[in-house]
């Protein structure tokens, strides 16, 4: 009977969709479905990345409905953000419950002593980000967003405390300058993410914070109209972040702390054809640098990783008005490095590695799919297990999923 009403009301959904769609189709189902593509305007991650595209994509609701079952009934990675119109040049919105920033990367390294999870520290909690945008009368869109989150907590056991506390704070800077023949983009941030736990015992204090914690990034994107007649457009990417902190400590601990390093450089071009009215295809080539360090007294330890070339292709096709397809392509070839250096007595030892290799054979092919009903769609990644096992809805196996993530959006304006 559950197999039969779930039928009934996905044949109705379908049905209800033939109507002029007014839906815009993102988020992170959209564009993991398109292999990440950089070369694909996509709403929902536009927006998070330049808030200046707040001021293009008005009146509109987006968000991840989620991914990765914890169990039958419960989905991770959820976020919700609106943006609206007020007034002809100024748009508000608000981005709920997005992790935002290099945060993860404090718990990175297993090692560490003084890594937040080591010390009983949670990562900052309720992500909020607002969206402040501006259209002035020279065609720019003008973006501001600022981003907060905090987590505190506190133990009394006697005369014995125990606090800790994590923050992140981030500021995004975008602009878009529109031409004749296409636009512009750049956006700039900053980042402070911070972690603290002290802990009094009788009449000693010890406190272990990190230091630093900062991140700063430039990203650039073109999209330039090469041939007007068939809307073929050459786009350019270029990106630069780089994040570094150290743990420090007072009191009575006695471990070393360490310093660490992180940057990311790259860039790229592809081409974005209209193949027809119902066919998108986009491809380029993309070249990344990645590089952590990480320094102590006695041992430093060194990982780099360049990428080139990696093929970036990814097509979107509308089957129906109410259905989209989706297909992604991503895969490269790797010189990854390492590097341990340790000192003992006086004594340094060198460890180097070197390795050329083809990028993981995970999820190299991505497939999507995207339901259009009037002003809403969802668009989710098919899930890996679909097209060997069948629908659950169909098969009855709680093996394999119909969506690995799922997105939702909806235009509520005009």
């Amino acid at each position: 009977m559950l197999k039969r009403i779930t039928l009934a009301v996905l044949a109705i959904m379908m049905f209800a969709g033939l109507t002029n769609a007014q839906s815009l189709s993102s988020g992170t189902g959209r564009i993991e479905a398109l292999a990440n593509s950089p070369f694909i305007m996509d709403a929902a991650t536009d927006i998070n990345s330049n808030p200046a595209w707040n001021n293009y994509y008005q009146d509109y609701i987006f968000g991840d409905i989620g991914r990765n079952a914890v169990s039958q009934t419960e989905l991770t990675g959820q976020y919700a953000g609106i943006t609206f119109a007020v007034g002809k040049q100024w748009n508000l919105g608000i981005v709920l419950n997005k992790t935002e920033g290099m945060w993860n990367l404090f718990n990175s390294d297993t090692t560490a002593t003084f890594r937040p999870a080591a010390l009983g520290v949670n990562a900052p909690v309720v992500p909020t980000k607002l969206l402040i945008g501006y259209t002035s009368s020279n065609n720019l869109y003008l973006g501001f967003a600022p981003y907060f989150a905090r987590y505190s907590g506190q133990l009394t056991i006697g005369n014995d405390v125990t606090k800790w506390n994590s923050s992140s704070f981030g500021l995004q800077l975008g602009v878009i300058s529109k031409m004749n023949n296409g636009w512009i983009e750049g956006v700039a941030k900053f980042g402070m993410n911070g972690y603290k736990r002290e802990a009094t015992v009788g009449t000693t204090t010890t406190t272990v914070e990190n230091s630093g914690g900062t991140e700063i990034g430039v990203n650039l994107r073109g999209w330039f109209v090469a041939n007007k007649n068939k809307n073929i457009a050459v786009v350019p990417v270029l990106g630069f972040n780089t994040y570094s902190w150290n743990p420090t400590f007072s009191g009575t601990a006695t471990n070393s702390s360490a310093k660490y390093t992180y940057t990311n450089f790259g860039g790229g071009v592809g081409v974005n054809v209209p193949v027809s009215n119902d066919i998108q295809i986009a491809a380029g080539l993309i070249v990344q640098y990645n590089s952590a360090k990480k320094d102590s007294t006695n041992y430093s330890n060194e990982f780099s990783d360049f990428s080139f070339p990696r093929f970036n292709v990814a097509a979107e096709w509308h089957l129906t008005e109410w259905l989209t397809g989706r297909m992604g392509y991503n895969r490269g070839v790797e010189n990854i490095t390492s590097k341990g250096t340790t000192t003992v007595q006086n004594v340094t030892t060198t460890v180097e590695a070197k390795e050329t290799i083809a990028s993981s054979s995970s999820q190299v092919i991505s497939l999507g799919l995207g339901f259009h009903f009037d002003r809403f769609s969802l668009d989710g990644t098919v899930g890996q297990r679909l097209l060997k096992q069948g629908f659950n809805v169909i098969t009855g196996s709680t093996g394999n999923d119909l969506f690995g993530v799922l997105s939702a959006s909806y235009v509520f304006g005009n």
